[in-house]
Order: C-alpha cells, then sequence, then structure tokens
C-alpha cells in the first residue's frame, strides 16, 4: 500500500483509460490486461503489462511520494508483409501520444488515479519496436513510465 493509496487501484484506472483509448481507436483494436490472444480472428489486440522496476522515484520530508509504473503496451498484428509492419508502429505510436496525453492538462483530459494519487507524468520509455515475429503473427512493443504522488 503507497501511503493510503492501492497500487492496483492505480494499475485498474490506467488500464481503464488506456482500453478506452484502444477501443476508440479506428484501427478497430482489441485490449487485453497482460494477455495477448494466439487465435489470429482475435487480432489486432494491444495488451497492457505492467513492468518490473524500482516503484519509487522521490521521498519527501513530509511524507509524500513520488511513484513509478513502468507500463508496456504491446501489439499482436497479423503482420504478413512490410506495410501492415509499418503499420503496426504507426498504431503504437499514436497510441503512446494519446497515453502520454492523458497526463497533460492542455488536452483537455486528466486521468482520475483515485483518491490520494495526483498523476505527475507519463513518459516515453522506448519507441515502438517488434519484440517477437511467429508464423502468422508479429509483436511490437512500446514502454511508458507512469509517475504519481501520493500524500500521507
Amino acid at each position: 500500500m503507497e501511503g493510503d493509496v492501492d497500487r492496483a487501484d492505480v494499475v485498474e484506472r490506467l488500464y481503464g483509460a488506456v482500453e478506452a483509448l484502444v477501443l476508440s481507436s479506428p484501427a478497430g483494436l482489441r485490449c487485453e490486461y497482460e494477455y495477448l490472444p494466439t487465435d489470429r480472428s482475435e487480432l489486432p489486440c494491444v495488451s497492457m503489462q505492467v513492468l518490473d522496476g524500482d516503484p519509487i522515484e522521490r521521498r519527501y520530508l513530509d511524507g509524500g511520494t513520488v511513484w513509478r509504473l513502468p507500463v508496456a503496451l504491446v501489439l499482436r498484428q497479423a503482420a504478413d508483409d512490410t506495410a501492415e509492419r509499418l503499420d503496426a508502429q504507426e498504431i503504437l505510436r499514436s497510441l503512446c501520444a494519446a497515453v502520454r496525453s492523458l497526463a497533460d492538462p492542455s488536452a483537455g483530459y486528466s486521468l482520475d488515479l483515485g483518491p490520494g494519487a495526483r498523476l505527475r507524468e507519463i513518459e516515453a520509455g522506448t519507441l515502438p519496436a517488434r519484440v517477437q515475429a511467429a508464423p502468422g503473427t508479429t509483436d511490437y512493443r512500446v514502454t511508458l513510465v507512469v509517475k504519481y504522488k501520493t500524500q500521507r
């Protein structure tokens, strides 16, 4: 438990926002939490996965803490040719920009992480890249770091 904030609640709220962005995408994507389907009929699909890493960025004398939540967005797609592979990278680039805008008040939306947690920023960790290929499917991944502050 982070102060009075449950990390699982923060993850759940973040996933809800990512899912809404994915489902509103014109690319006709599905969204899952830490699961990627293997059946081609269920593709394309984006999975949000929580990554390992030091959860604390900074502690303050007044009891506040800045937390880090590293996540990956993985797109599994039936990418059979070069155009589809390039499209997959563009889909992830656009999705990454949309997720990062959740922390930008000038974009008109601010992600609510729940009582006691205030979103500070969402940083891009890596650029979209192919991470795995199997017959008939290809996975692309981008990483992000969500930073939020709690107060004791």
